[in-house]
């Protein structure tokens, strides 16, 4: 009768427990940690947990994978078997004693009637029914006597001797041709009996009854042990007796160990998969995933139609810039006959290219060069932004469109899905209470839905959605939701901050785009020698004089054209981003200006900063009695207003920006205006300085006229010339978007993907251990069906490499912090060993010039790998 322990582990448990067991008072209570527990259970513990340390491949928690596959079938299957452990131990602990006892040790250790107590305590001790040790017989009857059952109970008669010399034929204990063949065996067996003589109970232990211990346990089991001769010849006249046999039929229609395995493996890899995106993965991890991924579909397909009764089929597609895409399609096993239709091939061509055209580049894993898709703004709260791609196709703007409108919803605090259908019916009713009509497109009736909208409506709202990002349109026209929960109340005005406790569920593209975007961000050029900026084109341009003041200058002036040309070359100048004055210089040059408001002004302040009554110059402008009128008479004024004044000393330009050469442009119009003014209205100005009037000519002549006028000549030509330079400069200077230089990147390592699908590869995946056959004219790559049974294949060295190392994964979730841990073995799919240092992948948290730049990968192999009924095949690489 088999022992349900190894010869090695019977071993182990002998050389490091049985004098423990043999030894300690089980009446004895010990305290632990606190709390008071009997002896039995405390010693049951520690060697539960010594036992699962030394031979893990008994416990369930130890993945098939990770165990030889010749020790596979050891594995304890579950926790509640493994919990009955304590008592498959003390039965084997029982029946070592009665061995040693009937070996003629020099002690005998009898057994007390409470030698089992602590079993219905909570040690992780199970019941008595372990039908592999004892067969059904009762294992709680008394073991006072020290004849516990290990394989069976072990009685006082002849027949529990006859059982127990059975046993050790079946686990392979020493025979009389061992000790005939094998003369080095019979001079240990010999040492060992004169040490069994002087009583040490591991060496009588483990000897064969019948030969009074001349025999190691080293030497176990080269041949079956025949008892004697008639047992010998009664095996050689014909068949054993099986009618004791009982043979449960409906085992026949329950899914086999091997069926249910493939199903756990493939859980095993789908639940990994929760664990991180395929963002920063490895190359080697990608393949690998999607190697094993139409395998895990079958199971997953094969699993539900056992468990519910559904037949289903699948279809994937799998992307490579280096292989090409290559598409799959799979099915519950009774259906296989349907995956091999012609029908089923064009469905799989259908979603293809559906899949193919509507997310082109996005389907692509490395991050180097990640398709542009719409993506969470880390520089506003993962608020939506639109991809800014010309190339994008038709089908990829919708998908664009679509993915902005639900996320803009979420963003807000709505549900994940938009209401396109009660949007419609309101729009119809004249009701737009959901999105606001001054939100959306000119030429749109409603929010559509995108995949069902007119081709006209497409690019109206790619721009409007576009422009609403980049702030290019005023607030009520950006498009946003006017009550983005149903039930809520209504957004007044537009929504700048994000509603709490809403997830965005961006997937990994979004995630690896935006990563990439965040890297191109975060470089940082060179300095000019000039000092002269850089600039992105997006970058608003700070104009001096609205076109709204401009026609109150040119409505005032009308007589003056050099100061209209004067403001056109200013706003010129703007355009042309000079180099922009700061606020320390503002400080500074309005110390020797009195008619300026000392304050910093703001960005759209104008003649209103002035120090002035009415608008009118101030009196020490014309009283020379005044102790400032030095700083603020005509000359010094138009001093002040010189072009070098405002000169940028490294680039030899004009500086502009809200506190330079505005306020020059602004004086010289002040002085016009106030010139123009007195010449009109003498009468008024002389009430107006009617202090200082009667002594003093309160009047502009003609030649300080023409002096101003001089002085505006004189501004328009420096900045006319300020302008050439910076303009000349202005290519040099520009630096491309983000988003525009990650969209070009995209598009220059994609341009080798198939717009059309006639190059793709399909295959299908079928019933059983299937390998890859022939591929068809159509394309179409046919499994061909393995005869059942057949045996899973050998694991195999790779070009020649030493077989792998691997330890089981933490599934903790959790940030991806490099390269995730290399699971075992797998004959589908194999990782290679560890990862060089450059292979590591970094965390998306590290710095972005860390990311890997891992490039994708797909099925490497020259015959597909399938797998069915839970049987795995490795298909060559």
């Amino acid at each position: 009768m088999s022992s349900w322990f190894t010869d090695e582990e019977t071993q182990w448990m002998v050389d490091n427990y049985l004098d423990r067991y043999l030894s300690f008072d089980r009446k004895q209570g010990v305290t632990v940690e606190g709390k008071r527990m009997s002896a039995m259970k405390v010693f049951m513990t520690e060697l539960l947990r010594d036992f699962r340390q030394q031979f893990p491949y008994r416990h369930p928690d130890t993945h098939s994978r990770l165990i030889p596959e010749n020790r596979r079938h050891l594995r304890v299957t579950s926790q509640q078997e493994w919990a009955k452990l304590p008592t498959k131990f003390r039965h084997r602990f029982n029946y070592l004693k009665t061995r040693l006892n009937k070996a003629g040790t020099t002690e005998h250790h009898e057994m007390e009637q409470d030698e089992l107590e602590g079993e219905n305590e909570d040690v992780g001790e199970g019941g008595d029914n372990d039908e592999d040790e004892d067969e059904g017989e009762d294992v709680d009857e008394d073991e006072g006597e020290g004849e516990g059952g290990d394989e069976g109970e072990v009685n006082k008669s002849s027949e529990r001797d006859e059982g127990e010399s059975a046993e050790e034929a079946s686990n392979g204990w020493v025979t009389e041709d061992n000790v005939d063949n094998d003369s080095d065996d019979e001079s240990e067996a010999d040492s060992r009996s004169h040490a069994s003589e002087s009583g040490s109970p591991r060496d009588v232990l483990m000897q064969d009854p019948s030969d009074h211990g001349n025999v190691a346990p080293s030497k176990l089991a080269k041949e079956p042990r025949a008892t004697d001769s008639a047992t010998a010849v009664g095996a050689s006249q014909g068949p054993p007796d099986k009618s004791h046999i009982s043979v449960d039929m409906t085992e026949d229609y329950l899914a086999s160990a091997e069926r249910v395995q493939g199903w756990r493996d493939a859980l095993e890899d789908l639940w990994e998969l929760t664990t991180s995106s395929w963002n920063g993965r490895s190359e080697r991890e990608l393949r690998v995933r999607r190697e094993n991924t139409p395998d895990n579909i079958r199971q997953v397909l094969d699993m539900i139609a056992y468990g519910v009764g559904v037949e289903s089929f699948a279809a994937g597609l799998i992307v490579s810039k280096r292989k090409g895409h290559s598409a799959f399609i799979t099915s519950s096993p009774r259906s296989d006959p349907f995956i091999q239709t012609q029908a089923a091939l064009r469905g799989l061509k259908r979603f293809s290219t559906f899949t193919a055209t509507h997310h082109g580049p996005s389907l692509c894993t490395d991050t180097g060069c990640p398709g542009p898709v719409v993506y969470g703004d880390f520089y506003n709260e993962n608020h939506p932004r639109m991809p800014r791609d010309d190339n994008a196709t038709l089908e990829r703007n919708r998908v664009n469109i679509f993915d902005y409108q639900r996320h803009k919803l979420r963003w807000q605090g709505g549900p994940s899905e938009v209401p396109y259908a009660k949007i419609k019916a309101d729009a119809e009713a004249g009701i737009h209470e959901i999105v606001k009509k001054e939100a959306i497109p000119a030429t749109v009736p409603y929010v559509e839905d995108p995949f069902n909208m007119p081709e006209e409506h497409i690019t109206p709202w790619v721009l409007h959605l576009l422009d609403g990002d980049a702030a290019r349109l005023p607030e009520a026209n950006r498009f946003q939701y006017t009550r983005p929960d149903p039930a809520g109340p209504e957004v007044q005005g537009y929504q700048v901050e994000r509603a709490t406790g809403f997830n965005m569920n961006y997937g990994p593209e979004a995630y690896s785009f935006a990563l990439y975007l965040q890297s191109l961000n975060s470089e940082r050029p060179d300095p000019r020698a000039d000092e002269l900026p850089l600039y992105n084109p997006d970058d608003p341009v700070f104009i001096s004089i609205t076109p709204e003041r401009k026609a109150f200058w040119t409505a005032r002036l009308p007589g003056v054209p050099e100061f209209t040309e004067l403001l056109d070359v200013l706003t010129a100048h703007d355009s042309a981003r000079p180099f922009q004055a700061g606020a320390t210089f503002w400080a500074t040059i309005t110390e020797s200006m009195p008619h300026l408001n000392p304050e910093v002004p703001t960005m759209d302040s104008g003649i209103r900063h002035f120090n002035t009554e009415k608008g009118r110059l101030l009196p020490e402008f014309f009283d020379s009695s005044h102790s400032r009128h030095s700083q603020a008479c005509l000359l010094s004024c138009l001093n002040w207003c010189r072009p070098e004044k405002f000169t940028h000393p490294s680039s030899g330009t004009i500086m502009g920006g809200p506190f330079s050469v505005k306020w020059a442009v602004l004086m010289l119009g002040h002085l016009l205006l106030n010139s123009h003014a007195l010449r009109r209205d003498s009468r008024g100005a002389q009430t107006h300085y009617a202090e200082i009037s009667h002594r003093v000519d309160v009047t502009i002549n003609d030649q300080e006229n023409r002096q101003i006028r001089d002085s505006v000549i004189a501004l328009n030509n420096a900045l006319g010339e300020s302008l050439k330079l910076l303009e000349a400069s202005l290519n040099d200077r520009k630096r491309v978007p983000a988003d525009e230089r990650a969209v070009r990147h995209s598009q220059e390592s994609h341009a080798g993907f198939p717009t059309e699908m006639e190059n793709c590869q399909y295959f299908r995946v079928i019933q059983d251990d299937s390998r890859a056959g022939e591929t068809h004219p159509e394309g179409s790559r046919h499994l061909p069906q393995n005869k059942a049974g057949s045996s899973t294949a050998a694991s195999r060295d790779v070009k020649g490499k030493a077989p792998e190392t691997s330890t089981k994964p933490s599934l903790k979730r959790a940030q991806s912090k490099g390269s995730s841990p290399i699971r075992g073995k797998r004959p589908r799919a194999s990782k290679a060993g560890p990862k060089s240092k450059e292979e590591a992948t970094a965390s998306p948290s590290n710095a972005l010039a860390q990311l890997s730049l891992a490039g994708p990968s797909t099925r490497t192999r020259s015959k597909i790998v399938t797998r069915g009924r839970g049987k795995r095949v490795a298909g060559r690489k």
